[in-house]
């Protein structure tokens, strides 16, 4: 029969089975496990009643228990290797080396997380001077077990990842327009059930290069101060909408075999 405790010892001494019903706090929950520890008996009971060891019982919700045994004096257990987005029913019995029959405590439920088996994955397949393709990666829905999963294209901007778009999760090429030329661009994937997320490898798209316009207003000059020169100057092209530079301009000179008063030829400038 189950063992009774000296009515003047205190209910936080009596310990599992008697003033605490619900003796286990679950903690570093996830996908696969959970961690549980529990008060030990206090030991002027667990000598009064030769506590043992304990005994974790635990089954999924309605089956069968399997249990583990664990020396009195390490009132904590890891579970490993669980299912994700699955309750477990737990329930712990105190082992007495006496003939006492000590009550377990009441069987409490804990929910592991929901899963994320794998992380996803993203590449470049086409780039031109303004566009981009990404492929993307995505585990099969059926192996997260989830019904709230949400997938997040995400782009960097000055070192912070900024959430682009949410996507479907069958969706499997992502086209990108409206970037500018001559520059690098990364991207990336987020999976996220509210409370586990995972990222997919970072990809660069590195836009290719653009022609420039062509420079507007050349103007060549002659130099009243030195015979045989000529003053050239031009409007640059606008690069306000590509990051492409100009590094150099050349500059093409020829006369005209045309004559248009004695001694005097029609040159011709060509900047580029």
């Amino acid at each position: 029969m189950p063992v009774t405790l000296p009515s003047d010892l205190p209910c936080r001494l009596q310990g599992i089975g008697s003033c605490s019903s619900d003796p286990l706090s679950f903690s570093n929950i996830t996908s696969s496990g959970f961690h549980i520890d529990w008060k030990h008996f206090d030991p002027i009971v667990r000598a009064r009643i030769a506590i043992t060891g304990y005994i974790v019982q635990i089954r999924e919700m309605g089956g069968p228990f399997h249990q583990v045994t664990i020396g009195a004096e390490d009132p904590s257990y890891d579970f490993d290797l669980l299912t994700p987005d699955t309750t477990y029913e737990v329930q712990l019995v105190p082992i007495s080396s006496s003939s006492n029959d000590i009550a377990p405590s009441n069987i409490q439920a804990v929910t592991t997380l929901c899963g994320v088996p794998a992380s996803p994955a993203i590449s470049v397949s086409e780039t031109t001077s303004r566009t981009a393709t990404v492929n993307v990666q995505i585990p099969p829905t059926q192996d997260w077990k989830c019904s709230n999963i949400t997938v997040y294209f995400q782009e960097e901007d000055r070192g912070e990842w900024m959430e682009e778009e949410e996507l479907d999760p069958l969706e499997r090429e992502i086209q990108i327009d409206d970037l500018i030329p001559c520059s690098a661009y990364n991207y990336r994937v987020r999976l996220s059930n509210y409370h586990e997320t995972v990222f997919s490898n970072v990809s660069t798209v590195n836009t290719m290069a653009e022609g420039l316009r062509a420079v507007e207003n050349a103007l060549a000059i002659s130099d009243a101060s030195q015979t045989g020169r000529l003053n050239v100057s031009w409007t640059p092209p606008d690069t306000s909408d590509t990051a492409c530079s100009v590094s150099h301009y050349m500059s093409d000179i020829h006369r005209s075999n045309t004559k248009l008063v004695p001694t005097t030829r029609r040159m011709y400038l060509n900047i580029h």
